[in-house]
């Protein structure tokens, strides 16, 4: 099994990503856990991606940067910070898994297949 770690730009929010005979993590808060083992699969045609994941490569990025804001409303400036872990797939997948860690949330995005169209998607 491997492990890939990334935190909150605070420190705050930290995720672990396992890969072994399924792609699974953890999240903790504060150094507390939230989930623990947490499954990150989807079935798209009966093929379930999620399951016996092989990482080709992996990437992490950190963006720390203030925004002009074209029409301001608020502020005229937008503080913009965030930490990136990609990860590239062998196999079923589209591209990568990837996560991105604000301030104050977590985003998990971008687990589809290469031969996947514009079909059903289940969680699981």
């Amino acid at each position: 099994m491997t492990a890939f770690e990334l935190s909150s730009p605070n420190g705050k929010i930290q995720i672990t990503i396992q890969t072994g005979e399924r792609l699974t993590y953890d999240v903790l808060v504060n150094g507390k856990p939230v989930l623990k083992n947490s499954t990150l699969a989807l079935d798209i045609d009966h093929k379930v991606l999620g399951s016996n994941p092989l990482v080709k490569t992996n990437k992490t990025d950190a963006v720390d940067r203030v925004i002009q804001s074209p029409v301001p409303q608020k502020s005229a400036k937008i503080h913009e910070a965030y930490k990136e872990l990609r990860l590239e797939m062998e196999g079923n997948y589209r591209d990568r898994l990837s996560c991105l860690q604000r301030r104050d949330r977590l985003q998990i995005r971008d687990l589809a297949a290469r031969s996947a169209k514009s079909k059903s998607i289940t969680k699981r």
